[in-house]
């Protein structure tokens, strides 16, 4: 911005004022910048999250609609590998279906639990062990 002041000299900006200006736009260029790391990593544990919850309600409806009577009791382990959008991940998904009498020694009803567990890698690159779990009872129909 060059202006003329009243002693002749040119009014502007100095070399100071445009270090001190590039000083505070890196600074808050570099804040931004340092949030996209943790951004990335709430999706991908957002993605780990949904996926297992999606498995857990698969095997939960599969379960659901057998008979009654030819439900397993006790507990099956399976591991799954998962392809999304055609790539297949690293990661593998282990599901835990137990199936047990009601506490309630009612042989006419049962609860049904699916828990998926996968593996994550965390921001201290310690692997956590991470899991989605849900449950339902099931009454035997007449």
């Amino acid at each position: 911005m060059l202006a003329s002041s009243r002693g002749g000299r040119v009014a502007g900006f100095n070399l100071i004022e445009l270090l001190i200006a590039v000083a505070i736009l890196a600074s808050a260029f570099m804040l931004v910048m340092g949030m996209f790391p943790l951004s990335f990593r709430g999706i991908h544990q957002g993605k780990h999250q949904v996926i297992a919850a999606q498995l857990a309600q698969a095997y939960m409806d599969a379960e659901r609609t057998k008979p009654f009577t030819s439900m397993s009791n006790g507990t099956y382990t399976d591991r799954v590998p998962i392809v999304v959008n055609g790539v297949k991940s690293t990661t593998t998904y282990t599901t835990v279906v137990t199936v047990n009498p009601s506490t309630l020694n009612n042989a006419n009803k049962a609860v049904l639990m699916v828990q998926t567990q996968w593996l994550q890698t965390e921001v201290t690159d310690t692997v956590q062990a991470r899991s989605v779990t849900i449950e339902s009872s099931r009454t035997r129909a007449w």
